[in-house]
């Protein structure tokens, strides 16, 4: 009873109208959208069912059209095989001599119309005999009480139908009519905690109130400006670019220490080589008579130097102070990151949220001033078809 005081409140009196209609068809004192999809899909199914009922009448009334035809052609058949027949028996009661050829001829031509009627009544018979079974009769007098009782069921499905398909776009009105009264009492009660929207609700769109519902259910207050809504978002604006920055700090610092102890170990293993060049007698000999042991031995000294000299542009303090700065890396990687992360993603949101909000509400005011302005245009047009018509016809050239 409380959502329905509640939906009433926000609710015209015509509008409480259409919920009261809607409810009492689906027997309920609170109608809700999911009743109205529900009886919506209830008159669907109603609605799918007349066809296939339709068709299978009118199927039906045409097999007994066309059996009837056959009998209609049978008797027409018959009445001229009888006609025949009797010329026939006159043509063989005639004994005139002088016309006895002329008479075989006569005679010989209706035996053989004779004999393409009965061929004709025989292909008809064997018609009708391949609906006895699907109309249920044996006899001629059966099948027309069969299709006497056809008819009058016939009419009186498709008056039921008829009857049915009426009720169901009555229904299915007021469900639509509920539906909207129901949509806007929703924006009315949203519209209400947001004092921008006092003249502009019935412009907001019923998806637009319900984005705006989800922001008030969120954010939980009871008032809502659009310069609070505006500020805030400027507010969550400026934290998300400061958390995307101290990101990318990070990133930086982590890209940093990972190319020192690249460069670190690259270093390593070129001093190493050299110390292991420098230990053995045989390299050092092999550097005095050879001008390729000596390029490469002073190739490697070369990038040595480069490297000290490139880990000295990256600050490198020596091997504690990078395992130092690696143990800090890993720490932030498991705290830090994880933090900022998650700061980003719920400002994003926030963000989201407010744009949202902002935007319906801009769009409801929007639409509410074009509306004016229509209107207005509307009612100067209205002034000056009226002074043209007062002013009347220049009667003085």
């Amino acid at each position: 009873m409380k959502e329905k005081e509640k939906q009433f409140s926000f609710s015209t009196d015509i509008e409480k109208t259409y919920i009261q209609k809607a409810a009492s068809l689906v027997g309920q004192k609170v109608i809700t959208f999911e009743d109205i999809t529900a009886r919506h899909e209830e008159l669907r199914k109603m609605s799918d069912r007349h066809d296939p009922i339709e068709r299978h009448l009118h199927a039906q009334q045409q097999q007994f059209l066309n059996v009837s035809n056959y009998y209609d052609l049978v008797r027409d058949l018959e009445r001229e095989i009888q006609q025949n027949e009797e010329k026939v028996e006159e043509l063989k009661k005639s004994l005139n001599p002088f016309k006895l050829k002329e008479n075989n001829m006569m005679k010989r031509r209706h035996l053989d119309k004779i004999s393409d009627l009965e061929s004709n009544k025989e292909s008809y018979e064997s018609s009708i005999q391949k609906h006895k079974e699907t109309l249920r009769f044996s006899t001629k007098e059966e099948f027309y009480e069969r299709y006497q009782e056809f008819s009058q069921k016939k009419e009186n499905r498709l008056n039921q139908i008829t009857y049915e398909k009426k009720q169901i776009q009555v229904e299915t009105r007021v469900l639509l009519q509920a539906e909207e009264a129901i949509k806007q009492a929703k924006i009315r009660e949203i519209s209400s905690h947001y004092p921008d929207l006092k003249t502009a609700g019935k412009y907001l769109t019923y998806s637009n109130a319900l984005k705006l519902e989800q922001y008030h259910d969120t954010a939980q207050q009871n008032q809502f400006r659009l310069s609070n809504i505006k500020q805030n978002l400027n507010a969550n604006q400026k934290k998300l670019d400061e958390f995307k920055k101290h990101q990318k700090m990070v990133h930086i610092e982590k890209e940093h220490v990972l190319t020192m102890s690249k460069e670190v170990e690259k270093l390593s293993s070129v001093e190493n080589k050299l110390d292991e060049l420098d230990r053995n007698q045989g390299e050092k000999a092999k550097r005095l008579v050879s001008k390729k042991a000596r390029q490469d031995y002073e190739e490697l000294q070369s990038e040595a130097k480069y490297g000290r000299k490139n880990l000295k542009e990256l600050g490198y303090k020596g091997q504690q102070d990078l395992q130092q700065q690696q143990s800090r890396m890993n720490t932030m990687e498991k705290t830090v990151v994880p933090w900022l992360e998650k700061e980003i993603k719920t400002h994003e949101s926030n963000i989201n949220a407010l744009n949202t909000v902002f935007n319906a509400i801009q769009q409801a005011t929007r639409s509410q001033e074009q509306a004016q302005q229509r209107h207005q245009l509307g009612s100067m047009r209205s002034i000056n078809i009226n002074r043209a018509k007062n002013k009347g016809p220049d009667l003085s050239r």
